[in-house]
């Protein structure tokens, strides 16, 4: 079976990130081979938060930046983690939930079932609004995926 790493980029997220690792459906948790997340930077407690999750969850890989390099540069140190250990598929989750834990299962079949990308979507199915995010977020998200 191909290996898999969950990578999550963490900002101040000292809140939100235990509940993201408590969505993950214990059924995956043995499928997923490394928990790659980045503190990048954070003013709060997330690096804390962090070294208290990777005590309790087994293959959780805590990473720091000690100043913020932002959402490319933390994205650039997690993928080159997840290849340095060897990951056939890595699949991105943020700190923050924005991205549901509760879907890992759809995307770990279909790459399970040969697919070479999956690609999902807090947008459909009005997930982004009944996340909480503002209309006119969405509308222009909409509008700016349109003109690409």
């Amino acid at each position: 079976m191909a290996s898999l790493a969950i990578i999550m980029p963490a900002y101040n997220a000292e809140k939100t990130l235990p509940g993201v690792f408590a969505r993950i459906p214990p059924h995956l948790k043995d499928r997923i081979d490394h928990y790659l997340v980045v503190d990048d930077g954070s003013r709060d407690n997330t690096w804390e938060v962090m070294q208290e999750l990777a005590a309790g969850i087994e293959r959780f890989v805590p990473l720091r930046h000690e100043v913020n390099r932002g959402y490319g540069g933390a994205e650039k140190t997690l993928l080159q983690a997840a290849l340095d250990r060897g990951a056939d598929h890595i699949i991105m989750l943020h700190a923050d939930g924005q991205y549901s834990p509760e879907k890992l299962g759809e995307v770990i079949a279909a790459l399970d079932a040969g697919a070479d990308i999956v690609q999902g979507s807090r947008f459909f199915g009005g997930g982004a609004l009944k996340g909480g995010m503002p209309l006119y977020k969405v509308i222009a998200n909409q509008g700016l995926t349109f003109c690409e």
